[in-house]
């Protein structure tokens, strides 16, 4: 049977795949003007669309959600735009224009009460949450954090989770900390409790973290960053992987094997090198002439085909 997590990370990986290959069909459709291609094509984008109904509709028979950009990519806007932010109060609008309105009047009353957002754990938080259930292995994520007065407000986002963008708020006394993380794809809330304590010059964060209805629990542990955070290997991997799936969907085809170049994955180096192979080997023989357009057009599509499939399985071992 499978666990949570392979049903969420493979599902999901699954959905992104197909829809980067259906918006790869859809622009390829309708730039064919040879009718036999098109209408193969067109086969082809349609069988895949069915696949992304069906899928959805498994998705949802589970409660999970379908996230509207690639993963990894709502990670790193989130990132950049967090490691743009360069005060306090500037932090703190920055979380304020993201929150629901709710969460906009606490911040703005607490603001009024106690003008001061400047605190160990006021900054960039980057860290690690490590499932004790079946859902996930472990996981990422990036949060701006301000303390107003013994208030805790924030917003940021995780990866290999449930939650893509989420906002929190909760109090923070001495060296005490709970938080209640609500989510914007997910309508389940999180709760975190745990202690601050001082490192080697800088503030940690740790504790425990449970989501409602028993979904998932486990640890979480953060460092408070005051400048610019870096991503981790993990996260830099799977944006490179969305980079690559976006190229894809552009249409960008020709590139594509200057990507595969920067991958560094041992357990599928031939494969990568198959399939840098085959996309320099296509667009060599266009250029000799030796290809149809129809022949061209064909093998393209097959190769893209690939290509996803092999990114989807090596994604799935993140």
């Amino acid at each position: 049977m499978k666990t949570g997590r392979e049903i969420l990370i493979r599902s999901q990986g699954k959905r992104e795949r197909l829809l980067i290959e259906s918006e790869y069909l859809r622009k390829k459709e309708s730039l064919v003007e040879n009718n036999e291609i098109k209408e193969l094509i067109h086969k082809e984008h349609s069988a895949i669309n069915v696949q992304i109904r069906q899928l959805e509709t498994q998705l949802r028979s589970f409660g999970l959600p379908l996230f509207e950009k690639q993963v990894a990519v709502i990670f790193e806007e989130v990132h950049k735009e967090l490691n743009a932010i360069d005060s306090p109060v500037q932090l703190l609008e920055w979380i304020k224009a993201r929150v629901p309105s709710e969460c906009q009047q606490q911040i703005r009353k607490a603001y009024q009460n106690n003008q001061n957002i400047s605190s160990r754990i006021a900054g960039k938080w980057v860290g690690q949450f490590i499932s004790e259930g079946n859902h996930y292995d472990s996981g990422e994520f990036c949060i701006g954090i301000c303390q107003v007065g013994n208030k805790v407000f924030g917003y940021g986002s995780f990866l290999n989770s449930l939650y893509t963008k989420v906002y929190l708020k909760g109090l923070a006394d001495e060296d005490e900390i709970t938080i209640e993380v609500l989510s914007e794809n997910v309508r389940m809330r999180s709760f975190f409790s745990g202690h601050i304590e001082e490192e080697a010059g800088k503030v940690k964060i740790s504790g425990n973290y449970r989501v409602e209805n028993g979904f998932d629990q486990g640890r979480i542990e953060s460092i408070v960053e005051k400048g610019v955070s870096t991503l981790s290997n993990k996260g830099e991997k799977l944006v490179l992987f969305a980079e690559l799936k976006k190229m894809i969907a552009s249409g960008d085809s020709q590139e594509i094997s200057q990507v595969l170049a920067k991958l560094e994955e041992p357990n599928y180096e031939n494969e990568i090198i198959i399939q840098s192979k085959r996309i320099n080997s296509l667009y060599q023989r266009e250029r000799m002439g030796i290809l149809s357009y129809s022949e061209f057009q064909l093998e393209e599509t097959k190769i893209v085909h690939d290509v996803l499939n092999m990114i989807s399985d090596i994604e799935s071992n993140y």
